[in-house]
């Protein structure tokens, strides 16, 4: 029977991530794109809907096993709305993702110099003809692996046999009925002799002996440790290769390639986003005279000139260079000028906002200070904590499943979720807490790594002014890194997800597929050495030494 109460829960749950994904835009969306732009707002809003869905089936998912084996005791078919949402959630980010993201970039992508843009059926025409060879690599790629050998979950078994045994002279005393043969041969009763004694009470014969019994002959094979008399129960270890099929193995390529970026990204931003959140509050806008203000002004002036003269320099070449062959030595080296050009014009107009703040408004809202301040403490709190859990349980769990000796120190936060979890609505804050801050990691790790990338375009998030390009591209990476953060989410609090629908799928179907799930396990180490690096970088690198706190473009 439904648990009535679990499913009005995640009603409720779904359209609140709704409000939030549609006020999310709104927030963030540029002046220029309001009333217009619609297919790509959908899109984002439904991205982060899913994304938050994908994370959020894990506690659905303990709520409605309510911690038994078998079936579920709140009804909710949690399997079939995993695989809904997984398969939703790659057709987005395989087909209808880039789609938008070329359309709504195919409007300025116009080699033509006659200032116009393209209509909508060039725009149309542009997206198709970059999302065709997109997925065609992607199919190819897939279907490669798939075919090539990697299309098999290898499944850890253990093989339990036991010999026939010589009851006979229990059958001509009469006692057979009164022995007990049940769980005879377990993992415990490997190489022993089994022992029968009486069941109590006994009905008749009250004083029956009891008996030693003996495998008879040799009847195990020798792969199987039963050649011998002395044992009655054996074991073998093996592993055995399940196909998998061709949906459950895109979502492992697919969470594999989001592991990449969850692991890189989300190792910065760990140790990015309460760093910078503490140095932008020690070097928050303070109030200055207006003869500071006029000369710091003139700098921001100086710095915007030269940088307009670049523009119309680049403007010039990129066209120049764009009626030839796009993929030439050339135009590559002047898009990396213009990569590197994006990023000078946000450092500059973040050191005018600052300017602003400190002279008009006199240092800014102080109230927002402080907050930022109290959210740095909190993001050291949370970094440390997931740092701490990693080392003491992610890792062992790890090399326990590659068969190494080794127990997890602490359950650590599976505690703390475990006593929390009969309490309403605290067991799921506190899960929403650990897991929806790794995704702001991500976001953080990609603005802070992308600054230093020659070959990456920045989109960053700015209130009321970020294009509807820059929503679709961090929209999608948020999406994508939803599917390993819920796999990491199940190894990390695999004692408070046990007999889950949730772990199955990654416990078993994904984590254990054929020379894909050692990139898993890599990618947890992957995400702690750019933590490690992160950390070091910064200080040995102060705040004032990095690029974009200094107002001094090189061009």
């Amino acid at each position: 029977m439904a648990n009535i109460s679990l499913i009005i829960t995640s009603v409720l749950f779904g359209i609140l991530v709704i409000i939030g994904a549609l006020y999310f835009v709104v927030y963030f969306q540029s002046p220029s794109d309001k009333w217009v732009a619609w297919f790509p707002k959908v899109v984002v809003i439904l991205s982060l809907s899913l994304a938050a869905w994908n994370v959020y089936l894990l506690p659905l998912d303990v709520a409605n096993q309510g911690g038994s084996k078998g079936n579920a005791t709140g009804g909710i078919p949690i399997p079939l709305l995993t695989l809904a949402f997984y398969a939703t959630s790659i057709i987005i980010v395989l087909i209808v993702m880039p789609f938008t993201v070329f359309y709504y970039e195919g409007e300025d992508n116009k080699d033509d110099d006659d200032g116009t843009s393209r209509s909508a059926s060039g725009q149309l025409a542009y997206a198709i003809k970059w999302i065709i060879p997109t997925l065609i690599v992607a199919a190819g790629t897939v279907a490669g692996m798939y075919l090539g050998g990697l299309g098999y979950a290898e499944v850890s078994t253990t093989y339990l046999q036991s010999p026939f045994f010589d009851t006979t002279q229990l059958e001509i005393d009469s006692l057979a009925g009164y022995y007990t043969f049940e769980f005879y041969c377990n993992t415990s009763a490997v190489g022993t002799i089994i022992t029968l004694t009486p069941r109590s009470p006994l009905t008749i014969n009250a004083t029956a002996p009891t008996f030693v019994v003996n495998p008879v002959g040799t009847t195990g094979s020798p792969g199987y440790g039963c050649s011998g008399r002395t044992s009655m129960c054996c074991k073998i270890q093996a592993v055995n290769e399940i196909v998998v099929s061709i949906g459950v193995f895109i979502i492992a390529v697919i969470t594999l390639l989001g592991w990449v970026i969850f692991a890189v990204f989300g190792g910065v931003g760990m140790v990015s986003l309460p760093y910078d959140m503490l140095q932008e509050f020690q070097h928050r806008p303070k109030p200055i005279t207006a003869a500071e203000y006029a000369e710091r002004k003139t700098k921001i002036g100086q710095q915007a000139q030269i940088l307009m003269e670049v523009c119309k320099t680049l403007s010039t070449e990129l066209k120049e260079a764009a009626r030839g062959n796009s993929f030439n030595r050339r135009y590559r080296t002047i898009k990396n000028r213009e990569r590197q050009f994006r990023k000078d014009v946000i450092i500059l107009d973040y050191h005018y906002r600052k300017l602003e703040d400190s002279y008009r408004y006199q240092g800014g809202n102080i109230l927002l200070q402080y907050a930022k301040f109290g959210f740095a403490c909190l993001s050291i709190i949370l970094t440390l904590l997931w740092i701490v859990h990693t080392g003491l349980y992610v890792i062992p769990v790890l090399l326990q499943q590659r068969g190494q000796a080794i127990n997890p120190i602490t359950p650590f936060l599976n505690d703390m979720l475990n006593m929390t979890q009969d309490v309403p609505i605290v067991g799921i804050v506190l899960y929403s807490i650990f897991s929806f801050y790794l995704l702001f990691c991500v976001l953080k790790g990609n603005a802070k790594l992308g600054m230093r990338l020659v070959f990456f375009t920045i989109h960053p998030l700015a209130v009321g002014e970020t294009l509807m390009s820059s929503l679709v591209f961090n929209a999608g990476i948020i999406l994508l890194c939803s599917l390993p953060l819920a796999q990491f989410c199940n190894i990390a609090f695999a004692d408070y997800a046990k007999y889950t629908s949730n772990q199955s799928i990654f416990g078993v179907s994904i984590s254990t597929l054929k020379g894909i799930s050692f990139g898993y396990d890599a990618c947890v180490y992957v995400m702690l050495f750019f933590a490690a690096a992160t950390f070091f970088y910064n200080l040995y690198n102060p705040y004032k030494k990095q690029k974009e706190n200094q107002l001094k473009f090189n061009w």
